[in-house]
């Protein structure tokens, strides 16, 4: 073959390597582009459907647009931990109310205040009672799940026996998971208030499991939202 024959083929197979990679990177990019409309169109496909709340997991995250005169519910993420007929139970993952008040004058200023969130969206609304730490224990098995769910700062109070106690978190997530439960469900986590302390509440609300969810992944960062029509 003569140098000019050489270089003619040389140039002909490079063309075609060019061609060739350039084919392997245009089928590559239109998979990828598939695979984003594809998830694009589930997620389309879903909020159309409808997410519905019985359907979410235990300790997926959730904000409800509720319209209040003095409170912003909408800043507070809640909880899922438990969903029984037909309505399901939503904890906030932080406190909502506080005040420098006795127990007992706090309890009753929140209970009437938190009537006023009864509505569309809410069917009931009370303050965190040690019964739900039980339905804690026996919903969830997974001990980063019940740590966002009783980890919460500062001390908040926790309805017992119509008693009102500061719980104080005292955990230790390396423990077996049994061993986690009983750490951080202990009733001996219930300590009587001290002359001065702040009652920082937490409430919980329960919403019919049939609402649907829109929006979000269910993380603390980005939360579904649930409608309340």
């Amino acid at each position: 073959m003569n140098k000019k024959g050489f270089i003619a083929t040389s140039l002909i197979y490079s063309f075609f390597l060019i061609f060739c990679a350039l084919l392997v990177g245009f089928i590559s990019l239109s998979a990828h582009n598939k695979n984003l409309l594809n998830k694009s169109n589930d997620n389309i496909r879903n909020d159309l459907i409808g997410r519905v709340l019985s359907n979410a997991s235990y300790g997926t995250y959730i904000k409800i647009d509720v319209n209040h005169p003095e409170y912003n519910l909408n800043n507070v993420n809640w909880i899922l931990y438990n969903t029984n007929n037909n309505e399901s139970l939503l904890v906030s993952d932080s406190i909502v109310l506080s005040y420098d008040d006795s127990v007992t004058d706090s309890i009753s200023k929140a209970n009437n205040e938190i009537n006023s969130f009864i509505g569309s969206c809410i069917n009931d609304i009370y303050i965190l009672n040690y019964s739900d730490f039980n339905l804690f224990r026996n919903n969830i098995n997974d001990k980063e799940i019940l740590e966002k769910l009783v980890k919460v700062e500062p001390d908040y109070l926790v309805i017992n026996n119509n008693m009102g106690y500061k719980y104080t978190y005292n955990g230790n997530i390396d423990l077996s998971l049994n061993d986690y439960k009983n750490n951080v469900l202990n009733s001996n986590n219930l300590k009587i208030f001290s002359n001065g302390d702040r009652i920082n509440i937490r409430l919980v609300i329960k919403v019919s499991s049939d609402k649907k969810l829109s929006g979000g992944t269910g993380s603390v960062f980005n939360p579904y939202n649930l409608r309340c029509v």
